[in-house]
Order: structure tokens, then C-alpha cells, then sequence
């Protein structure tokens, strides 16, 4: 049976292509996420495809956090 694939937002595809999701592997690394992060949430309304974005990039910003 096949299955169905959902769309990716194309506001998500464009934040990739402006800043990559990736593992932090450094402080600067993390301090630059930090500053990315915080401008994309300070917007007054995210759509979906940012939602999903900056939900992976906190997400990646836990993960190293607990690393460190």
C-alpha cells in the first residue's frame, strides 16, 4: 500500500537553505543558533513550515546543551 507524503512548507525549505539544520558541534556554533532562533521566534506569527523549523533547530539546540 502506498503511503502519503505530505508537502514541506516551503517557508521551511527556504530557512534550510538560509541556515542548514545541523548538529552543533562548538560553543560559536551554538551561540549563532541561539541568535537564529531567537530572531525567527520573536516574529509575531510563525506559519507551519517555521513551526517545524524552529521546533528541529531547539531541538538541536537541547541536544547539545546536553553534550556540553
Amino acid at each position: 500500500m502506498p503511503t502519503k507524503t505530505k508537502a514541506i512548507p516551503a517557508s521551511y525549505l527556504a530557512l534550510i537553505t538560509r541556515f542548514p539544520l545541523k548538529v552543533i558541534t562548538s560553543d560559536k556554533e551554538y551561540a549563532r543558533t541561539i541568535t537564529f532562533a531567537a530572531a525567527l521566534d520573536s516574529k509575531a506569527k510563525l506559519d507551519k513550515g517555521q513551526v517545524m523549523y524552529l521546533d528541529a533547530l531547539l531541538a538541536l539546540l537541547a541536544s547539545y546543551n546536553i553534550r556540553r
